[in-house]
């Protein structure tokens, strides 16, 4: 075995979890860091009121969305502090025999809360230690 997640459920309001990820290695278990990956992926919206759609970048990654006259006048009113994002969730998944797994993590990065959510999915491999980006891909599914 390479690794073992384990998920630890917290009392959030909305229900939620912390991820926890060891290695196993020599019969024991080391905690690997990743705080990287689980906090806050910094992100830019830029707001095109003509066209009425934001593009959102992060990770190199970038998507556009279409926004309401109801987006546009609560990004007037509130600017990028009505723009958020949240970690949903992370998953191992297997590469080709001998490799250790890639971790897949998905955010949701909210335009003009609550109108439009885009799906932020990002791959990372282990390398020397640490996680490295692998690629990152929007979508409008999680």
């Amino acid at each position: 075995m390479d690794f073992l997640l384990a998920t630890d459920y917290r009392s959030m309001p909305f229900g939620g979890c912390g991820y926890e990820l060891y290695s196993l290695k020599d019969g024991a278990f080391n905690r690997i860091d990743l705080s990287k990956i689980t906090k806050d992926t910094p992100f830019t919206i830029n707001v095109d009121v003509n066209k009425q759609t934001a593009q959102i970048t992060a990770n190199r990654a970038v998507t556009v969305v279409p926004l309401s006259d109801w987006d546009l006048q609560g990004y007037r009113q509130y600017g990028d502090e009505f723009c958020q994002n949240f970690f949903i969730e992370m998953n191992l998944q297997k590469v080709s025999e001998g490799q250790l797994p890639e971790l897949v993590t998905t955010e949701v990065i909210a335009a003009t809360l609550p109108h439009h959510l885009s799906y932020l999915h990002t791959t990372y491999r282990y390398v020397d230690g640490a996680w490295r980006t692998q690629k990152t891909a929007f979508s409008d599914l999680p």
